[in-house]
C-alpha cells in the first residue's frame, strides 16, 4: 500500500485501485473530487426530492459548489479538519486574505464569478448559499462512511461532536436532515463513534 499526499489533498480518504497494474493506493481526497462529490450529492437529493426544484435555483447551488473550496488549492491554506476548531478560525482568516491572489489566478472572465460565488456561500444569506452549505457539510460523512476504522477514530468524532459541528447547517433543509438522521443510526448501530 502506497500514501499519496498532494498540497490540495483534503482531510478525508480516498482510494484508487487498477486491476491491471495490482494497484491499491490509499490517499487523500482532493479538493476537486470533494467539489464533484458535492455537485452529484446536490443533484441526488433535487432528484429524489423534485419538490427541492421549486424551492431553489438548481444552477445556482452547483455554481456555489463549484467554486466553494477553490482556495485551498493555495497550499499554505489546503484543508483543516472539522475537528481541529482552532486551525479553522485561521483558515478561514487565510482565506480571506487569499481570495484575491487567487482570483488572480483564474481567467479575466471568470474572476468577478469566482468571487460573487465565493461571497455568497460565505454570507450564508440566499437559499441556494443554504443548500449548498447543507450539502458541503454531508459530504463528507456520507463519503467516509465505508472506512470507519481510517477516518472516524482518528477524528475523534462522537455523535456528539459530529452533530454540534454538522446538523446546525443540515437541519435547515428538513428532508436532507432527515438522511444525516439515518446516517446517525447507522454509525450508532455500527459502531463508527468513538464512547
Amino acid at each position: 500500500t502506497t500514501l499519496l499526499t498532494h498540497t490540495v489533498s483534503r482531510n478525508c480518504p480516498n482510494f484508487y485501485s487498477c486491476d491491471k497494474t495490482n494497484t491499491f493506493i490509499h490517499r487523500k481526497e482532493t479538493v476537486s473530487e470533494h467539489i464533484v462529490w458535492c455537485l452529484k450529492l446536490a443533484d441526488f437529493f433535487f432528484f429524489s426530492h423534485t419538490e427541492l426544484l421549486n424551492q431553489y435555483n438548481r444552477l445556482r447551488v452547483k455554481e456555489l459548489l463549484e467554486f466553494h473550496d477553490d482556495i485551498e488549492w493555495l497550499p499554505w491554506i489546503g484543508d483543516v479538519c472539522i475537528s481541529d476548531e482552532i486551525r479553522r478560525v485561521e483558515k478561514e482568516n487565510l482565506e480571506l486574505e487569499g481570495l484575491a491572489l487567487l482570483a488572480s489566478k483564474y481567467p479575466t472572465a471568470l474572476r468577478e464569478h469566482f468571487l460573487a460565488c465565493d461571497l455568497e456561500f460565505r454570507e450564508k444569506k440566499t437559499p441556494e448559499s443554504i443548500f449548498a452549505h447543507v450539502t458541503d457539510k454531508l459530504q463528507p460523512i456520507i463519503y467516509c462512511e465505508p472506512y470507519p476504522e481510517v477516518w472516524w477514530p482518528s477524528k475523534w468524532f462522537t455523535e456528539e461532536s459530529v452533530r454540534r459541528r454538522s446538523e446546525p447547517t443540515i437541519k435547515q433543509i428538513p428532508i436532507i436532515h432527515q438522511y444525516f438522521e439515518k446516517l446517525i443510526t447507522h454509525f450508532n448501530k455500527n459502531g463508527h463513534f468513538e464512547d
